[in-house]
């Protein structure tokens, strides 16, 4: 991917329309983007993150922030951008969701984000998300790994290099997606957490299923089951399993002894009840038959009574059914008459009573209907203030209208004098802000030059600081230097030690060696030496002599000792040069940052004057920062006058306008209100009343009359009328009851002839004894019922003495007393018996029970041991816990070999930067085996030949290898990426800590990076830079937005 043209619309910065053509680069090399702090060099990077996925492209900015706060209502926020990937070309815009003004109306509205990208077929993605995919899809990689791979962030910079193992490993998880292999050394804890939960799940239940177990002291495996059940050791719970074996079976043949003479006992309980039985059967009959002889006895006595109460039941069965019906015919016939006859009495007194009431109410009625005249009169009088409502009406409306307008005459009047002072208060702020803004003209120019000046001393601060720094490693590299120089003369009288040592052995030796050869020459011989035949004064041995062996490690000593000096020398001198380099360093920055001051050659002056001018600086900056805050404030107070002052005068136009209106609307109202007054007063004198409320009320009056009149005449005429229908319906029914009377009269005497001959014929002498019969009428069911049961009894009673006369003959009653003793006493047995066999039973269901779980237990015991041996061993090599071994997990592991190819193409380029000095390393061996370790990170310094930290480096050193370090990480991540094409790369990061050389090592590497068809980007103020890199954007800020410039 290489971008080609890149458009910017009121993003960050950048006020209106900015376009950064960089197909003018030529599509590759190094660039450099450069400008005011705050211009919006960064803005670059974001504009391109975000086109391309829809974020900014550090973790400070966040995309709700992107629009221009130099931006007009109308300008839109907008990104876009063409470039290429693979040779074909793609047209890319994207914008965020941010607040315009609504079109139509006044208030903001919210612009929802929206992207759409051009593909080289001619088809568009639409859509944020969609073409936030498409382009995931196109590149292969995620807007995080685009910004690992094509982006290295301001302050992400030294992140990974000054990085402790754990959050080396928590960088290495987000770049690579490890905790994939975390995921796997979590399951696999949590797998041996639960596989020796549910071992030791399993060993408790063995031993709760133990604790069940049923034994007493009588039973012979007890000893041996008591000691194991005491014990409660897991280890030896098998051992309980043969005796418990040997339990359930001498239970199982106890229970079956048991069985056989509970079977025996039952047998013979069986005979006993049967006996029993049988004769309580005999004794039973001889009982029931002396109970019938009583019982039959008794129902003899009571026959006599039950013959009288059946002659009475008769005598009332004749009554009720032959007489009483006779007599209830004659009683309802004789009834009838006298209420006939009362009916009669009582029609003859209501017709007297209605022929005089008709007679009054005749003449009442007779006398309304004189009253027509009167009548007619209030009609017509009515019909006339009818007519007249109308015109009651419209002079209401009319003074409804008057009032109206008169009421809005007055809101009018009150609404232009409200007007008219919201003017005269507007045109007061008006002048009063307009005096503030002409006092405050010069403050955006006096805010810029004070930022100017904070930012220079912002930037001379920095300046101190790092000479400050400088300083500080200088006066270290003295001391580092003198302490170099003490160990090489120590070498050095160390190795002059060795050399006399050595010499003064050797020639010990030597004369050693004479008194050897001399004890061995004789006269005659010649010297193996000198030739001589002659010995006088032959060489005696020297006591103490060193032998060969010992010149040897002298010898070794000595040589030692100068390698060490020639070592010592050689750091002696690096130190002396390092120092030296420093020095120059030094001098060059002190007099570029302090010029005028000569640089004291006193250490502590030197920082005492670094100090001091940082003191100076500190109080301007303080100055310069109060007064950029009170300018800033002034700015943003001097911008919302001048909208206040735009504001007032808009309104005061308008408060004009409506004020004109309000006058013209006044003369209107006062016009109506004229021409309704003289409709008023023509209406008026044309009523008699003063209202139509009143002619109303007197039409209301007249029509009350008149409604009296017609209901006085309609009521009398009803009351004589009624009353005439009643009088003659009373005639009518008093016709019918003197008819209906002379037919009741034969009736009655026909039925009293009736009643008398049913007297006769049911052997009643008289109506008195009749009645003496009849009242027993309630109690013929029940007697009824009585006699009938006594003769149910009779027969049964009778029957049941003849069976049990011959059921009983040839038997005598039995003695049961010594048959019941014999039963208890077995059924006691038999309980011993019972309970002894449920003993019996329950524990050897028991421990059968247990021992089939105790069985299946220590299979499933032996099984999650195997399980939890194996998971244990897998999690404590994954997750790095195996004792006396490193602590590197499964995650680290992986991580490591990714850091392992990380660091080869970091020292690539850190060797080509540091002329081969320095080297990263990952730390091999932990310092301890109890904490985490494999991610450490160490730098071999080859000018010592020793490993040391990485925290220890210099500014411009850490500065070197964080770059090797962030360059390495993106071509990993690219090469893992499954085949990424990304020829663009953008470094956000300054320069500033390095001196001239190592700049120009660090370009070189850059520059290794754009070989080929790759197009780098860089931001930094430093100026060497702005000198060798030619191809430039320069960003420039201003009042109204940021500008772009590009200078190929």
């Amino acid at each position: 991917m290489k971008p080609l043209r890149l458009t910017l619309s009121a993003f960050g910065p950048y006020a209106g329309r900015v376009e950064i053509p960089l197909e003018k680069f030529g599509g590759k090399g190094l660039f450099l983007i450069t400008g005011d702090t705050g211009a919006g060099k960064t803005t670059i990077f974001d504009a391109v993150s975000f086109a391309l996925f829809g974020e900014s492209s550090g973790s400070v900015r966040t995309v709700d922030t992107l629009r221009s706060d130099f931006a007009g209502p109308d300008d839109k926020t907008y990104v876009e951008m063409t470039f290429l990937h693979r040779g074909r070309r793609y047209e890319l815009r994207r914008n965020p969701k941010y607040q315009r003004r609504k079109k139509n109306g006044s208030g903001l509205t919210e612009e929802s984000a929206d992207a759409s990208l051009a593909m080289p077929d001619g088809s568009v993605v639409t859509g944020s998300v969609r073409v936030t995919s498409a382009v995931t899809a196109l590149l292969g990689i995620d807007c995080r790994q685009f910004k690992q791979i094509a982006m290295i962030a301001q302050g992400e910079f030294q992140k990974l290099l000054l990085a402790d193992n754990r959050e080396r490993a928590e960088i290495f998880r987000r770049v690579f997606n490890t905790d994939l292999f975390e995921t796997v050394q979590v399951e696999l804890k949590k797998r041996e957490r639960d596989a020796r939960a549910a071992f030791d799940d399993c060993c408790k239940s063995l031993l709760q299923y133990a604790d069940g177990i049923v034994c007493e002291q009588g039973c012979g495996q007890y000893p041996v089951l008591d000691g194991l059940l005491r014990e409660k050791n897991i280890h030896r719970i098998a051992e309980v399993v043969p005796p418990l074996e040997e339990l359930t079976e001498v239970d199982g043949k106890l229970l079956e002894e048991k069985q056989k003479q509970s079977a025996e006992d039952a047998k013979a309980m069986e005979r006993l009840i049967a006996e029993k039985t049988r004769a309580e059967q005999i004794n039973h009959i001889f009982e029931e038959l002396e109970t019938a002889r009583k019982n039959f006895s008794r129902l003899r006595e009571r026959i006599p009574a039950v013959e009288a109460r059946k002659k009475e039941a008769e005598q009332a069965a004749k009554a009720v059914q032959n007489v009483y019906p006779a007599e209830r015919i004659y009683a309802s016939e004789r009834e009838n008459g006298e209420r006939l006859d009362r009916n009669i009495r009582q029609l003859c007194e209501a017709e007297k009573k209605r022929g005089s009431e008709c007679a009054e109410l005749e003449k009442a009625w007779n006398a309304e209907q004189e009253k027509e005249p009167e009548r007619e009169r209030l009609s017509a009088e009515i019909t006339a203030l009818t007519s007249s409502f109308a015109e009651y009406s419209r002079l209401k409306t009319l003074c409804t209208g008057k009032a109206e307008l008169e009421k809005a005459r007055e809101e009018n009047r009150k609404q232009a004098e409200k007007l008219k002072q919201e003017k005269t208060e507007l045109e007061r702020q008006r002048e009063s802000l307009t005096r503030k803004t002409e006092a405050s003209e010069s403050a955006e120019v006096d805010r810029l030059n004070c930022e100017k000046e904070l930012e220079a001393c912002t930037a001379r601060r920095q300046t101190l600081l790092g000479l400050h720094r400088q300083a500080v490693e200088l006066e270290d590299l003295r001391k580092n230097r003198a302490a170099l120089q003490q160990a090489y003369l120590a070498a050095e009288t160390t190795y002059e030690e060795k050399r006399k040592s050595r010499e003064e052995k050797e020639q010990v030796f030597f004369r050693e060696q004479a008194g050897i050869l001399a004890a061995g020459l004789k006269d005659g011989v010649p010297c193996p030496v000198c030739g001589s035949l002659e010995h006088p004064k032959k060489a005696v041995p020297v006591r103490g002599a060193p032998s060969e062996a010992e010149l040897q490690k002298a010898k070794g000593e000595q040589e030692a000792a100068r390698a060490a000096m020639q070592e010592a020398s050689a750091r002696a001198r690096a130190g002396l040069a390092q120092e030296e380099s420093a020095r120059k360093t030094l001098e060059r920055a002190f007099s570029a940052a302090l010029p005028g001051i000569p640089m004291p050659d006193d250490p502590a002056k030197r920082k005492e004057t670094i100090v001091a001018e940082g003191r100076k600086n500190t109080e301007k900056q303080k100055l310069a920062a109060g007064g950029l805050n009170r300018l800033t404030e002034l700015c943003e107070s001097r911008k919302k006058w001048l909208q206040s002052v735009k504001d007032a005068e808009s309104r005061l136009a308008e408060l004009d306008e409506t004020l004109q209106e309000k006058e013209e609307e006044k003369h209107r109202l006062e016009n109506q209100l004229s021409a309704m007054e003289s409709e008023i007063r023509v209406t008026g004198e044309g009523l008699a009343f003063g209202s139509e409320k009143e002619a109303r009320a007197e039409a209301d009056q007249k029509q009350a009359a008149l409604s009296r009149l017609k209901n006085a005449l309609q009521k009398a005429e009803e009351a004589y009328r009624a009353c005439r229908s009643d009088r003659d319906s009373i005639r009518a029914i008093l016709r019918d009851n003197r008819q209906k009377r002379g037919e009741l009269q034969s009736r009655l005497e026909r039925a009293e002839q009736e009643f008398k001959a049913a007297l006769s014929e049911s052997g009643f002498p008289d109506e008195r004894e009749y009645q003496d019969a009849l009242k027993n009428r309630d109690w013929l069911e029940q007697w009824n019922r009585e006699i009938d049961e006594f003769r149910e009894n009779l027969r049964f009673t009778g029957e049941q003495l003849r069976r049990l006369t011959r059921d009983s003959e040839g038997k005598h009653p039995q003695e049961l007393d010594g048959i019941e003793n014999e039963r208890k006493r077995l059924q006691e047995k038999r309980d011993a018996a019972d309970l002894e066999l449920r003993r019996i039973s329950a524990r050897q269901s028991a421990n059968l029970s247990i021992l089939e779980k105790l069985r299946s237990g220590l299979r499933r015991m032996r099984r999650l041991e195997r399980d939890y041996l194996t998971l244990s061993s897998l999690s404590k090599t994954a997750n790095g816990e195996l004792a006396g071994r490193q602590k590197l997990a499964f995650e680290q592991y992986v991580q490591a070999s990714y850091f392992n190819r990380i660091l080869e193409e970091a020292d690539k380029r850190l060797r080509g930067m540091t002329d081969g000095r320095f080297e990263l390393m990952r730390k091999e061996s932990p310092s301890d085996l109890k904490s985490q370790s494999g991610l450490e990170l160490e730098v071999m310094d080859y000018y010592t030949g020793k490993l040391r930290s990485v925290r220890s480096l210099s500014g411009g050193e850490s500065f070197k290898a964080a770059l090797s370090l962030a360059l390495g990480l993106s071509d990993v991540i690219q090469s893992y990426a499954g085949g990424v094409q990304i020829d663009t790369m953008f470094v956000d990061e300054g320069f500033g800590s390095l001196d001239s050389e190592s700049l120009e090592q660090a370009i070189s590497a850059l520059s290794t990076l754009a070989q080929g068809d790759r197009l780098v980007g860089i931001i930094s103020h430093v100026g060497e830079l702005k000198e060798r890199i030619d191809r430039k954007l320069l960003i420039q800020k201003g009042i109204g937005g940021s500008t772009v410039k590009l200078i190929v």
